[in-house]
């Protein structure tokens, strides 16, 4: 979901609140879920497959819109009902058809059963995409303009990217988990143990750098904020600085000018103020001929220099004439005399205030300039620029204004205007100079802290207000009026908030990829060497073969020998006890023939024995291969000692030719012998001599 948001853009700034977005994804795993447990059955009923199959796409759905939920912009997200229905229409259809797919083909033969799971798993991707994109046209966007929504929260990018890492750690989890399980790995304890070492030095060290790098961040956005607010509260400082020495410069021109001084003549230096009521003093000095051409000079003046007003007072403190004479909040009759503006000039200074204005209320910067005469102080100049002249300025910047008291004169918000700055110095004066200067005295509190968890003193919150500010300061050369510039740093906020899931970022990836590092050494290390156990007990074994092999030759030769030795003792016992009973004269005693016969059948049975030997001897057991060789000469030898009596008892001629050695056990082919001259002396021609020939032919490698 949060991978395929990242095609869609909006023209404002997009991000996700952290808690909703971990919630969301409660319903997509309860959904896999089902999902798991569903295709993990032998079969499923129709009423099975319609339950599960609208579960898992109301799942799906959920997922979404509560993904959608987590969306944080400048805006509102309104929904398409039409659109909205068939999003779920199609995410339920489409599961439920992935279910079906995959116990469908499962069922059918051949080739088809093969490729149930994967048709399966790409009809549920068509049915999360096809529900994600659909719902996606379901939704239009309603600017909104409050950039401030998205101070704190997670951006797309970062999120999708939190998403991947811990989609593969899990993908990385399972396999790690593949080797953990097979039974001839290392105990989970002694890799557990390695692993939590070297995961926590990781986490301490993803913490360092995560800090380092969001510190990095912030700093860069700090400077690049610090920048353009100052450049920007340059600018408007330097906007309001050449209108008000136009202002200034234009009350020294008018305190020059030869009409006003003229005019200030005609009241001279010690003129005390007029006791006529304002509204006769007014009427009068209006009807003058020369104040009135004078009214019109100032008038053409201000509209030709930009200024609001402009006004002569006499040295009493009397207005005589204004610009603004013919308006109904004329300052013609008003006295001034307790204004700073007039208090300065008269010692002989120019002079500056802000002021609320007495008889228009629109507060203002007043210039003023003394007027003399031959050295003689007989009035002063005064010129006033409305300080809302200045409000565009200031609404296009989202700044404010203070004067030389801390009093907050203008601002782009009304709510902070007429609140003082800390430790304004507005604090001195008492209630009746505060009275006259700003016509009130009750004034607000600017609530300004440092931003929280933050040592960068310039970084500061405002009020009520979420996000992080920086606010840069100029003040003009006169020091009446400071220009203050807060510039949200969103980025501080944003990247604070990025932080811990940087860190979770780190410290997840590289604790799997220890993991998995860890567990394929191990694993390699544990085959490496349950092979060179293999190895080591195959060698054993060869080396037990071998023994074996050499022990059981070593008692064959042992066997063969002392066969041979008691077979000719055993034989003459036999030949003895024969001529012994043939040779006594008769009658034999009984108990001489038990003798003769217990000797004949202890030799018989010895005889036996041995030849049993000499058979097993000569056997090919399984697994077993001898590698003597006999030699034929010799075997002949032995097998004609046991048959030479018979063969001089009948004059046999025995020849015998060279003869090789073969690879044969001897003592088979000491039996085989004596079984062939046993059959020529039984089978021999009455009328003709036994002759016995031996000799060996080889043909084919054969013998």
């Amino acid at each position: 979901h949060f991978v395929g948001m990242l095609a869609f853009s909006l023209p404002c700034t997009t991000a996700y609140d952290p808690t909703i977005t971990l919630l969301s994804m409660i319903p997509g795993i309860l959904a896999s879920t089902l999902a798991m447990a569903s295709i993990s059955q032998a079969s499923l009923s129709p009423t099975r497959l319609a339950g599960n199959g609208l579960l898992l796409g109301a799942g799906i759905g959920t997922m979404h819109f509560s993904g959608m939920a987590a969306m944080r912009l400048d805006g509102l997200i309104r929904y398409n009902l039409t659109l909205f229905v068939w999003s779920i229409l199609v995410a339920v259809a489409l599961a439920t058809l992935s279910l079906w797919t995959k116990f469908r083909l499962k069922s059918l033969p051949g080739r088809w059963n093969g490729w149930a799971l994967g048709v399966s798993a790409t009809v549920m991707g068509l049915a999360v995409s096809g529900m994600h994109y659909m719902a996606m046209a379901a939704a239009y966007f309603i600017r909104d303009g409050d950039p401030s929504i998205v101070a704190s929260q997670i951006t797309q990018t970062f999120l999708a990217a939190i998403v991947l890492a811990i989609t593969c750690a899990i993908i990385v989890v399972t396999l790690v988990a593949t080797f953990l399980a097979r039974p001839a790995f290392l105990p989970f304890g002694k890799i557990f143990k390695l692993v939590g070492i070297l995961a926590t030095l990781w986490c301490a060290v993803a913490w360092l750098s995560s800090d380092y790098y969001s510190s990095r961040q912030e700093t860069g956005a700090h400077q690049l904020a610090s920048q353009t607010a100052g450049q920007m509260a340059d600018d408007i400082a330097d906007k309001i600085a050449r209108e008000l020495d136009a202002q200034q410069g234009m009350a020294m021109l008018l305190s020059q000018e030869e009409g006003v001084i003229k005019a200030l003549r005609r009241f001279g230096p010690d003129m005390a103020p007029s006791p006529l009521p304002p509204q006769d003093r007014r009427r009068r000095w209006t009807q003058d001929r020369e104040l009135f051409n004078l009214d019109g000079f100032l008038f053409a003046a201000t509209t030709s220099l930009n200024a609001d007003v402009a006004y002569l007072l006499n040295a009493a403190g009397d207005c005589v004439a204004a610009s603004n004479a013919d308006r109904p909040e004329s300052f013609v009759g008003s006295n001034f005399a307790d204004r700073d503006y007039f208090l300065q000039p008269l010692a002989g200074l120019p002079g500056r205030q802000y002021a609320m204005g007495r008889v228009s209320k629109i507060p203002g910067l007043f210039y003023s300039h003394p007027v003399f005469d031959d050295g003689r102080f007989v009035g002063v100049v005064v010129v006033k620029r409305d300080i809302t002249g200045f409000l565009p300025w200031i609404v296009r910047a989202h700044a404010f204004v203070s004067d030389a008291n801390g009093v907050i004169i203008l601002a782009d918000d009304k709510s902070l205007e007429y609140s003082t700055l800390p430790e304004a110095p507005l604090r001195h004066l008492t209630e009746t100079e505060t009275a006259r200067q700003y016509g009130r005295t009750s004034f607000g509190r600017v609530d300004i802290q440092p931003w929280a968890g933050k040592t960068r003193p310039d970084v500061v919150r405002i009020g009520d207000r979420p996000q992080p500010l920086i606010v840069a300061s100029r003040s003009l050369s006169d020091g009446a009026i400071t220009v203050h510039l807060p510039r949200p740093l969103v980025e501080l906020g944003r990247i604070e908030a990025e932080r811990y899931w940087l860190f979770l970022l780190l410290a997840v990836a590289g604790t799997m990829l220890i993991a998995t590092a860890t567990a394929i050494v191990l694993y390699i290390r544990t085959t490496r060497e349950a092979k060179n156990a293999l190895q080591d007990q195959a060698a054993e074994l060869v080396r037990s073969n071998a023994d074996l092999a050499r022990s059981n030759a070593e008692l064959e030769r042992f066997t063969e020998v002392l066969a041979h030795h008691l077979q000719e003792p055993v034989r003459q016992q036999h030949i003895f006890a024969q001529k012994l009973a043939k040779s006594l004269p008769a009658p034999v005693s009984k108990e001489v023939q038990e003798s003769l016969g217990f000797i004949l059948a202890n030799a018989t049975r010895l005889r036996s024995l041995i030849k049993g030997v000499e058979t097993y001897l000569a056997l090919d057991l399984p697994g077993h291969t001898s590698s003597k060789s006999c030699d034929v000469a010799g075997a002949f030898i032995l097998a004609r000692q046991d048959v030479q009596p018979r063969l001089d008892a009948i004059g046999a001629n025995v020849t015998v030719a060279p003869l090789p050695s073969v690879p044969i056990t001897c003592g088979r082919l000491v039996e085989v012998l004596q079984e062939l001259m046993g059959n020529a002396i039984e089978y021999r021609h009455p009328d003709r001599p036994l002759r016995i020939s031996l000799s060996a032919v080889r043909r084919d490698n054969e013998v």
